[in-house]
């Protein structure tokens, strides 16, 4: 049997599914051949379909009702059309609390030390300390707060090239 390309991204450095035998994945992206917690196979691949762009197709027959995806957000951001929120569990605020380090909105002390937040935090940080040296530099980093909190989604899908290369890949994948 001839070689497959990646079922997600056309490499051709693959290995085939040694559960369903219908798909190769490159070693990024065999992982999300696995559906959910039960790791079941999805009937899937990914193709280039002439006049539409990329797009799923089948690989066996589907029975109705089969599961046939689990999906990951692959970032996650606060909303910058709503109240105030926690940029780290997005719970909208009534008082404000700040993350002592980057000055953006949490809940909690806990949330200014959560895993979703660390992302932006440690970027942010390093930004703030530089704007603080310039004259005027809180009350203007203060002022931006509402601007740089809506571009934490995009920070956070960014930052995936590095945490994440295998999700980044997917991310850059669907821009085409």
């Amino acid at each position: 049997m001839a070689r497959q390309d990646c079922f997600l991204c056309d490499s051709c450095d693959t290995k085939q599914c040694d559960q369903c035998g219908d798909v190769a994945g490159c070693e990024d992206h065999l992982k999300y051949h696995k559906l959910g917690y039960s790791g079941g196979c999805s009937p899937y691949r990914v193709v280039e379909i002439e006049g539409a762009g990329r797009g799923l197709v089948a690989t066996r027959d589907i029975a109705r009702g089969e599961h046939i995806m689990t999906t990951m957000a692959a970032g996650t951001g606060p909303c910058a059309r709503t109240a105030p929120q926690c940029v780290n569990c997005f719970l909208l605020l009534s008082s404000a609390q700040f993350c002592p380090r980057c000055n953006l909105l949490v809940c909690s002390a806990g949330c200014s030390n959560g895993s979703a937040h660390q992302v932006e935090c440690s970027i942010l940080t390093t930004i703030r300390v530089k704007v603080k040296r310039m004259k005027d530099g809180e009350r203007i980093w203060r002022e931006s707060l509402s601007n740089i909190t809506a571009s934490v989604t995009t920070i956070r899908l960014l930052s995936l090239k590095w945490r994440d290369p295998a999700a980044w890949s997917i991310l850059t994948n669907l821009m085409n």
